[in-house]
């Protein structure tokens, strides 16, 4: 009898610098290897190329000005980009598919049409597409709804990673779907560090996403400097405590933020900061030498959960609310376990 090892193509946002999104493919990644699987790995929205975010915008430049005027030129941009790299992906894989996990139910973004294309191709080769966490956003229009509605008609299986997102499946495209935790949770945590001194570690979220979301929650605008001073009086109460402040970021623009924030406030109170490159491993180390961390990033959240720290969530979108009330209550472990139990479940 011969035995063959099983293949799986993961598909995400495998090559973004976003640790968040790294922690989502190396979970999903870790827990297909540990049961066998010989895994492959193609990024969803992009290339292999390892472009930071803020690279990849100066480098479009004038034509993602053009493109992104309108969501359907926007799709038409990122298919003639990507397909010829999709379907030759798709072609050659050996075995199923899996999408996700990460937020890839999105609207305003190239999301949809990649969702389409990904599944057009796969199935034109004759793969099992499964669509495993995803999360599921708001406000679709018309086009997006209308791609995903066909993307999702000939996906094998579907699991949203939030059970709000399960609802929101149904309401916005009338398709049911199974739940699945985040990816992340999946991840085992580094052995922690044991300090003399208690450490709350500061992940300040960028402005920006204060700006993008504030109406969604139906708060006002602050200016940077008001939201500045917001995130100056968290942190001042817990050194007030005896807790040692250090500043920690998962994303590029999370860093830039807290560089300007640290060089425009006078804080008042003594402080050290992550110095080393932006890496998953990194970041779980310098998690794992907190006893607190603050931050407005789900996935900073969900490290510092696995790291074993009291995770605090600094409320600046619907989806880190939503994330609060349905995950901080839990155990990373049982969430570890009903991924695995779920992957089991797949047969693929």
């Amino acid at each position: 009898m011969v035995w063959r090892m099983k293949h799986v193509l993961l598909i995400n946002e495998y090559f973004s610098d976003n640790v968040g999104d790294q922690a989502i493919a190396r979970g999903l990644s870790d827990v297909f290897s540990s049961k066998g699987y010989l895994v492959s790995n193609e990024g969803f929205s992009r290339s292999r190329a390892r472009v930071s975010s803020a690279d990849l915008e100066r480098q479009q430049g004038f034509l993602t000005g053009i493109f992104s005027s309108s969501v359907v030129l926007k799709s038409i941009y990122w298919f003639l980009k990507n397909f010829l790299r999709v379907f030759y992906a798709s072609y050659k894989t050996k075995g199923a598919a899996v999408i996700g996990g990460g937020q890839l139910i999105l609207a305003g973004s190239s999301f949809a049409i990649a969702m389409l294309t990904w599944i057009l191709a796969l199935k034109f080769f004759g793969k099992r597409v499964i669509l495993l966490s995803v999360g599921v956003g708001e406000r679709f229009g018309y086009y997006e709804r209308c791609l995903y509605k066909i993307s999702f008609a000939m996906a094998d299986d579907i699991f949203i990673r939030e059970r709000v997102g399960l609802a929101r499946l149904k309401k916005e495209f009338n398709v049911d779907a199974r739940f699945c935790p985040d990816m992340a949770y999946a991840l085992f945590a580094p052995v922690r560090s044991i300090s003399e001194f208690k450490v709350c570690t500061v992940c300040v979220t960028s402005y920006d996403v204060h700006v993008r979301y504030a109406p969604e929650l139906d708060l006002p605008i602050l200016s940077r400097e008001q939201y500045w001073e917001k995130w100056a009086q968290s942190l001042k109460g817990y050194a007030s405590q005896g807790y040692a402040i250090r500043f920690a970021w998962t994303t590029e623009s999370d860093r830039h933020e807290t560089i300007a924030f640290l060089e425009f406030m006078s804080l008042g109170v003594e402080f050290s900061f992550f110095d080393r490159e932006l890496t998953l491993s990194n970041v779980m180390d310098e998690l794992s030498k907190a006893d607190i961390v603050i931050a407005g990033r789900m996935h900073a959240l969900i490290l510092a959960e696995i790291c074993g720290c009291k995770a605090l969530p600094w409320i600046v979108s619907k989806k880190i609310e939503i994330f609060a009330a349905e995950y901080l209550s839990c155990d990373a472990r049982c969430l570890r376990e009903e991924i695995s139990s779920t992957v089991d479940s797949l047969g693929l």
